[in-house]
């Protein structure tokens, strides 16, 4: 099992993530607050501080949420009969915490 210094890193990333696409155009203005509205939910739930450059820095290094997951998506494409059934959960908008 990770560690929840692991977890709060991934929470980061995640954080970071969201942040990145309410900036750089992948979301639109108006869904802007959600994201925020989201990572805030996020930050306080693994008790971790967006706003803290170094802590990201440590949690995504060099890379960057979505290009660990480009990699990540690459490696599917050439999986074993053992991870081909792998799935991820679906998320279900709540609107709140």
């Amino acid at each position: 099992m990770a560690s929840i210094q692991s977890k709060k890193r991934l929470a980061l990333a995640i954080l970071d993530f969201l942040s990145t696409s309410s900036t750089d155009g992948t979301i639109e203005a108006e869904d802007a607050e959600q994201l925020e509205i989201a990572s805030n939910c996020i930050a306080e739930a693994f008790k971790v501080d967006p706003n803290d450059k170094a802590a990201v820095q440590d949690a995504v290094g060099g890379q960057n949420l979505l290009a660990i997951y480009n990699v990540y998506e690459k490696l599917k494409g050439k999986s074993t009969p053992s991870t081909a059934g792998y799935s991820s959960a679906s998320l279900v908008e709540t609107g709140t915490c």
